[in-house]
């Protein structure tokens, strides 16, 4: 399956709150996968977001915060000095 399918899946088992499901599609989707542009990283960004958020209420807090530090550094290397994604950022640090 292709990883932007599994990224798609997977928000929407989280949606049905399927947990385990949507964790198991986004790290698959997710894997390795890297950002051509601006636009695409800032969607993958949101897409770690939403994953560190279903590893926390999972209890996997270290997993957890190396999805969210993925997050950021992709959001600091193809948006830098945007207050919007660096307040995204701060959300998600605080929420962890």
């Amino acid at each position: 399956m292709a990883q932007p399918t599994q990224r798609l899946l997977g928000r929407l088992y989280e949606s049905l709150g399927e947990t385990s499901s949507a964790i198991d599609l986004f790290a698959g989707g997710l894997d390795g996968v890297q950002a051509q542009d601006r636009a695409e990283a800032l969607a993958l960004a949101e897409d770690y977001d939403r994953y560190a958020d279903l590893l926390g209420t999972n209890d996997r807090i270290g997993d957890a915060q190396a999805a969210m530090r993925k997050a950021a550094e992709l959001r600091e290397r193809h948006a830098p000095g945007d207050p919007d994604e660096r307040a995204r950022n701060l959300v998600s640090q605080a929420v962890l």
